[in-house]
């Protein structure tokens, strides 16, 4: 019988989940992403489940369950377009669910965490900027601490560690001047470019630890800036 470490193949997104998700893979499966037929990108990658750690822009129903299914996310608008409220923080599935239906990983495991934006944000309303740069390295050491429990108690071989994006940056919707994405808050911005630093160290540190574990930074900074890039003229529902 295989061992776990030879099965198991473990993706973790911490922050937020990108729908970037074959980019992520290339340097897993190299040349087989693009040669894979449609709707096989991950099976050919080798990858049986996606074990994802991410806040609520991916979070599939955990957040119902630790509220003991009495949270909002848990009744209508959320889930309407499938007529059925998942706890999902949204009116239907969420990317993640997409993906793990249309690669072929019907069986996944999705497990999610509290290393998010959120932990910078929820001490904004009386915290300094520099407070919040001061939690940057305990944020760092946790994700640090998930990923090493990932593989050393779960033979994990493949991970991947999205950093942060552009926090200081949001759509505002103008009912009469269309809607715009918006950078007013530089600060945030400079948060968000000190935890990526930090992170991509840690990374490196990891990568040496670890040297039988391939371990990925997702760039979501530059797939957001991308998003920002491309914004003008597509359609966005609100």
């Amino acid at each position: 019988m295989q061992s776990s470490k030879q099965t198991m193949q473990i993706i973790l997104f911490s922050l937020i989940f990108s729908s970037s998700l074959a980019l992520f893979l290339l340097p897993f499966c190299q040349a087989n992403v693009t040669a894979a037929p449609r709707g096989r990108v991950l099976s050919n990658c080798g990858i049986q489940a996606i074990f994802n750690f991410g806040d609520s822009y991916s979070d599939t129903g955990n957040a119902l369950v630790e509220s003991h299914g009495g949270g909002y996310m848990g009744k209508f608008p959320y889930g309407m377009s499938i007529h059925q409220a998942t706890g999902r923080f949204s009116d239907g599935y969420l990317i993640i669910d997409h993906i793990a239906r249309r690669k072929h990983v019907e069986s996944s495991l999705f497990l999610l965490t509290g290393a998010s934006a959120n932990d910078y944000l929820s001490i904004n309303v009386n915290s300094s900027l520099q407070r919040m740069k001061d939690m940057v390295p305990d944020v760092i050491a946790a994700v640090k601490t998930y990923i090493k429990q990932l593989i050393i108690n779960h033979g994990g071989t493949k991970v991947v560690v999205v950093g942060a994006f552009q926090i200081g940056c949001g759509v505002r919707f103008d009912f009469h001047g269309g809607t715009k994405f918006h950078c007013n808050n530089s600060s945030f911005n400079s948060l968000a470019t000190l935890h990526n630093q930090l992170l991509k160290e840690e990374l490196r540190r990891l990568r040496d630890e670890f040297p039988g574990t391939r371990i990925v930074y997702g760039d979501m900074w530059d797939a957001f800036q991308w998003i920002m890039d491309h914004f003008s003229g597509r359609s966005v529902r609100a």
